[in-house]
């Protein structure tokens, strides 16, 4: 395709490729998901987050979020995908999500929020428990994080799993899954618990 047949925007982390009627947007995420600053460049921020979704094009109708991430922050992550549902009620924008290579961690979170998900046969989703580090943190302090990280689980990562669980992902199932180990699914296993398509 030639330039003027396709518009594109990079950034940092992903790059914005708008086709020529702008009616479909590709959105590439790469990187880690941090909540503070970047580390690496492919790092992904909440601030660029917004900025790059308030600057699609007005008659936009579908993004394409491409995702190969190893995780990071949850909080970032949920602010995604709070940004991403208003986006669909506010704009009617249908959010389709592709794993590329992988979804670990708090990005296996963002999926979840998209209308339709996409898995290909050697892409993975890595879930596991919310964690924390407790580096100095005395025995009060280390309480007052266990019960946080059960909060987020309870409050983020299981909602979050279930709007798109099948029959399969039970209660059990899903306890299983947030063992505390990292546990990989591949593309038929995740479809079995969840709506994907292969």
């Amino acid at each position: 395709q030639t330039t003027q047949q396709r518009e594109v925007r990079t950034i940092k982390f992903w790059e914005i490729k708008a086709q020529s009627n702008k009616d479909s947007v590709d959105m590439l995420i790469y990187g880690s998901i941090v909540g503070g600053e970047k580390y690496e460049e492919t790092d992904v921020t909440i601030t660029d987050f917004i900025r790059d979704l308030e600057s699609l094009p007005s008659n936009t109708k579908e993004l394409n979020m491409r995702i190969n991430s190893p995780g990071g922050s949850v909080f970032t992550s949920v602010s995604m995908m709070n940004q991403l549902k208003r986006l669909k009620s506010e704009k009617n924008i249908t959010v389709n999500a592709y794993i590329d290579g992988i979804g670990a961690s708090s990005a296996s979170m963002l999926p979840m929020v998209a209308d339709n998900i996409y898995m290909y046969e050697n892409s993975f989703l890595m879930i596991h428990k919310p964690m924390a580090s407790a580096f100095m943190a005395n025995s009060l302090e280390m309480k007052e994080t266990a019960e946080l990280l059960d909060e987020v689980e309870a409050r983020t990562l299981i909602p979050a799993y279930k709007s798109k669980a099948t029959s399969e992902l039970t209660d059990e199932k899903i306890s299983e899954l947030l063992n505390g180990k990292d546990n990989w699914l591949n593309a038929e296993e995740v479809s079995k618990f969840f709506n994907v398509t292969i």
